[in-house]
């Protein structure tokens, strides 16, 4: 989709029950609102109409950053709370991985703790790792050895890059369990195994 679309064009994409064209639509309308305030009044109702509609986590991402940057920060946060507790799976988990504000790692450690799908948890550890709040690493370090979670909490400790956490990887190099088979991380890449990944993160921890 062309980001040259008129805002009627947009508009109009955006009703569109295909996702892969609405989802397109709404990041558009969100890029035309940051270049012109002058269509804000247009742009609002469409964003909250679709922030909390919308099936998918593309689509409901940028209605929510378009709120926020038309109400403020105070109204795109208690948005992005009412997303990341929504009942829909694919929402939660989609918002938490979106998640860049590291004011959030207290928030998502709470969610972490309250909900019990597998899938949503998992995403909240990843997330944890892009926020790189320091007050989220005991949670991560809890994480690394169980074995549901244990791809996503390494994967986070090498993203934030914490040397406290290397007690709790060194256990792992004994671990020749497969963690990502063949091809699986990389195209071209050969079968990782568990200590593999553990004495890579407790190298990057070292630097």
């Amino acid at each position: 989709m062309s980001s040259t679309f008129s805002l009627a064009e947009t508009l109009q994409e955006i009703e569109s029950s295909e996702q892969q064209r609405r989802g397109p639509a709404m990041q558009i309308l969100l890029i035309q609102a940051r270049k012109d305030a002058g269509i804000y009044d247009q742009a609002l109702p469409v964003f909250q109409k679709w922030v909390f509609a919308a099936p998918d986590p593309f689509t409901a991402r940028c209605a929510a950053k378009g709120i926020e940057l038309i109400c403020g920060p105070e109204e795109g946060r208690r948005v992005w709370m009412a997303l990341l507790n929504s009942e829909n799976l694919d929402i939660v988990a989609g918002i938490a991985i979106a998640t860049s504000d590291p004011s959030f790692g207290p928030v998502i450690v709470d969610l972490f703790r309250s909900r019990s799908e597998t899938r949503v948890r998992s995403a909240m550890i990843s997330a944890l790792g892009f926020l790189k709040d320091p007050g989220t690493l005991p949670l991560l370090c809890e994480q690394v050895s169980r074995p549901e979670y244990r791809k996503e909490a390494i994967q986070s400790l090498y993203a934030m890059g914490d040397a406290r956490a290397i007690p709790y990887l060194e256990p792992l190099l004994k671990d020749h369990t497969v963690m990502w088979a063949q091809g699986e991380y990389d195209n071209h890449a050969p079968a990782m195994r568990v200590s593999d990944v553990a004495r890579d993160t407790i190298s990057r921890l070292r630097k």
